[in-house]
């Protein structure tokens, strides 16, 4: 069975795939992307402006506390 995910998830889920490791950047060394899925299922909202805007200081200190 598909796990349902509310649209503000969806919304954040290229972010988090580029930045835990897709087909054109590598992954973050010690982290894999396993472990970040746990944290992106409890934080998600950490990646919500990412790359939706111009980067800010608010968006990426998010990110950065993501990672």
């Amino acid at each position: 069975m598909a796990a349902q995910f509310d649209a503000h998830v969806l919304s954040s889920l290229p972010a988090f795939h580029s930045l835990t490791g897709c087909d054109t950047t590598s992954f973050l060394a010690g982290h894999t992307k396993k472990s970040y899925w746990n944290v992106y299922n409890e934080n998600h909202d950490l990646l919500s402006n990412l790359g939706k805007a111009d980067l800010n200081d608010q968006t990426s200190a998010a990110a950065e506390a993501f990672i």
